[in-house]
């Protein structure tokens, strides 16, 4: 019958690692969800929600900032509103990066849309992603180290035809990097034909009764 502000492990647990799920996660997290079932009079109860970063394994505020933000601003739209409004808040979210970054807060940064981590080819392809947002710069390496600000610019789709690995990643102006993503691309021929039976003529047909 306590009043609760409730901090379960789990979404609200920022120690772990965040990946492109995480903001989801934390938005649609539901306070009530606990390891048994609220009823109308306990969910009353629940007056708050809270998120924990235990920092013995957090070497640096940088690494700090990247593990919070932005999953606070999830955190904060969970806690005000509680309303399925994700789409909104993505919009709204995508206005406040130029902030942050005049905060000198290092979040972490978007993520690259739509990245399949292994592509199977037979003679050629190709590769593109947008920048998440206009203000970022996607650039990309093909020999196996990560991009840096030096490395080229994915401006238009890159063509491939042999396997490799490529390796992606998002900068600000600033130089700063977003996570980078690994790509495996791998050239494969065709499977071979099997050997058919040669067909019959006429068409033949079985009854199976009771199955």
């Amino acid at each position: 019958g306590n009043k609760v502000v409730m901090t379960p492990d789990g979404p609200l647990y920022f120690d772990a690692w965040p990946d492109r799920h995480s903001l989801s996660t934390v938005y649609h997290y539901n306070p009530a969800d606990t390891i048994y079932e609220m009823n109308e009079a306990e969910q009353q109860n629940v007056i708050g929600v809270q998120a924990n970063l235990w920092s013995e394994m957090v070497p640096t505020e940088s690494r700090a900032d990247y593990l919070t933000m932005p999953r606070m601003t999830a955190l904060a739209e969970l806690g005000w509103t509680h309303k399925d409004l994700y789409d909104s808040y993505l919009k709204r979210l995508a206005g406040q990066y130029d902030r942050l970054d005049r905060l000198h807060i290092h979040y972490r940064m978007p993520d690259l849309p739509d990245l399949a981590e292994n592509q199977v080819f037979t003679d050629t392809t190709s590769f593109f992603t947008v920048p998440p947002l206009p203000t970022l710069t996607v650039r990309y390496t093909t020999d196996g180290t990560n991009p840096l600000t030096s490395s080229p610019v994915l401006s238009r789709p890159l063509p491939i035809d042999h396997s490799l690995a490529l390796k992606v990643a998002a900068f600000a102006a600033s130089g700063r990097r977003g996570d980078v993503y690994t790509v495996l691309f791998d050239r494969q021929p065709y499977a071979p034909p099997v050997n058919a039976v040669a067909a019959k003529a006429g068409l033949e047909c079985r009854l199976y009764k009771n199955h």
